[in-house]
């Protein structure tokens, strides 16, 4: 799924609404793709704002609250197929948090960007 909202960057925003923001895209693309929190397996993010490993390590932790709470992800791992993603959480779920830097790098190199070095 798909879905367009408000800015996520907290240094603009401040951290609730960022908080906000990202969670509602969430959910309104899991609703659009009709999928719910306990289909997620992976979740990619480039934030602007997002700089430093505490910055990172907070929206990785909006996020699996989010997920454990509004899908029941991780209460059973055994349904996990993540095996051996190398960020993958108690959740089962790999979740990786970057500067928007990144993906917008990544999106210049055409997609054909296996083994790249930026």
């Amino acid at each position: 799924g798909e879905w367009v909202g408000g800015a996520t960057n907290q240094n603009s925003v401040g951290r609730q609404k960022s908080k906000e923001n990202l969670l509602f895209c969430i959910r309104e693309a899991l609703r659009d793709a009709n999928r719910s929190p306990s289909d997620v397996r992976g979740v990619c993010m480039g934030i602007s704002g997002v700089d430093r490993p505490l910055d990172i390590e907070e929206y990785k932790e909006w996020v699996r609250i989010f997920l454990r709470e509004e899908g029941g992800v991780g209460q059973n791992e055994s349904e996990s197929d993540c095996s051996g993603d190398r960020d993958r959480d108690s959740l089962g779920v790999n979740i990786e948090v970057y500067n928007d830097a990144v993906p917008a790098l990544l999106a210049g190199s055409g997609g054909d960007f296996y083994g790249g070095v930026l």
